[in-house]
C-alpha cells in the first residue's frame, strides 16, 4: 500500500507536465505558473483533512500533477529568463533540487524505520 503511494505520485508528476505544460504553451507560461502553485496550495491543505486511503491517493496524484506542471513551468521560465553569462547555474540547481530530495527521503526512511513500533499512520 505505501509503494502505491509514491507510484501514484510520479503518475501524477508525468501527467501533470504534459497538462500544465500544453496549458502553458496556449494560455502563457506566468498565467500557468500561477494557476499551478494555487493549485498545489489548494491540494496541500486538502491532504491534510483526509480520512480515507483511497482519498490520500487521489490527492497525491492531484499534487503530483500540480509539482510535474510546477517543475516544467518553471525550468522554462527559468531557462528563458536568466542571462546568458549565468546560464551555468542552471544545472547547479537541478543538482541541488535531487540532493535535497534524496536528504529527505533517506530521512523519512530512518524516521519511519525508528518510529514504525510506535506510531501506525492514523490507526
Amino acid at each position: 500500500m505505501q509503494g502505491f503511494l509514491g507510484t501514484i505520485l510520479l503518475f501524477g508528476l508525468a501527467s501533470g507536465s504534459y497538462i500544465w505544460g500544453n496549458l502553458a504553451d496556449t494560455k502563457g507560461r506566468i498565467w500557468s505558473c500561477r494557476r499551478v502553485m494555487i493549485f498545489c496550495i489548494i491540494i496541500t491543505v486538502a491532504i491534510l483533512f483526509t480520512f480515507n486511503y483511497y482519498v490520500l491517493c487521489v490527492e497525491l496524484f492531484l499534487l503530483g500533477t500540480g509539482l510535474g506542471g510546477e517543475l516544467a513551468i518553471n525550468s522554462t521560465i527559468f531557462v528563458e529568463y536568466i542571462p546568458k553569462s549565468k546560464f551555468k547555474i542552471f544545472p547547479l540547481l537541478m543538482i541541488i533540487w535531487i540532493t535535497g530530495g534524496l536528504f529527505s527521503a533517506l530521512t523519512i526512511s530512518v524516521l519511519y524505520c525508528v518510529t514504525l513500533p510506535v506510531t501506525v499512520w492514523r490507526s
